[in-house]
């Protein structure tokens, strides 16, 4: 096995054509997209099917918090946005789980949790703050009330109490500007 020590002048040579290759290969690279996998690569692609639990807890009740925060700071153009996507994440539960159990999910959202949201988009529309808080109370309400009927009643939904929760720390829920 030999040795060679290179010069200062050759280091510093071969590290610039070293970088210069890995650029080139990077470019050509991005422009070929990924590899496709080797044939007899196994590749496993889950199958993600969430449930009630699942959809209730990721894209219902995040959104429910949120629109309380925001009105709390009397941003009520994302308070209207977060009550928006409260309405849309209701149907894409009902989409995604036609029947929870024996319950149809669209007609007991129809009966239990609709007309509340109703009363908070006229809440939110007058930017009326009392109003607000009597319409969350309602809204909050009818959530567990649809857990009881389904036979979750220890799943208590409440009015948020306190400083924004710490899974929301780097949201700013105050107004940014005209509404």
């Amino acid at each position: 096995m030999s040795i060679r020590i290179l010069k200062t002048g050759s280091v510093a040579t071969l590290l610039l054509a070293g970088a210069f290759s890995m650029a080139a290969w990077a470019v050509h690279s991005a422009q070929d997209g990924p590899a496709a996998p080797a044939p007899g690569d196994d590749i496993v692609i889950l199958d993600f099917k969430p449930g009630m639990d699942d959809l209730m807890t990721m894209i219902v009740q995040p959104r429910h918090i949120k629109m309380y925060y925001a009105a709390q700071e009397q941003n009520w153009l994302l308070a209207r946005f977060q009550l928006n996507e409260l309405r849309a994440a209701f149907m894409r539960v009902a989409q995604t789980i036609p029947e929870f159990g024996i319950f149809p999910v669209e007609p007991s959202l129809e009966a239990a949790i609709y007309p509340a949201l109703d009363e908070m988009d006229a809440a939110i529309l007058t930017n009326d703050s009392a109003e607000f808080e009597r319409a969350y109370v309602t809204l909050t309400a009818s959530c567990n009330a649809c857990h009881e009927a389904m036979g979750f009643s220890f799943l208590v939904m409440k009015v948020p109490e306190g400083d924004v929760p710490a899974d929301y720390i780097d949201q700013d829920f105050r107004s940014q500007g005209a509404q």
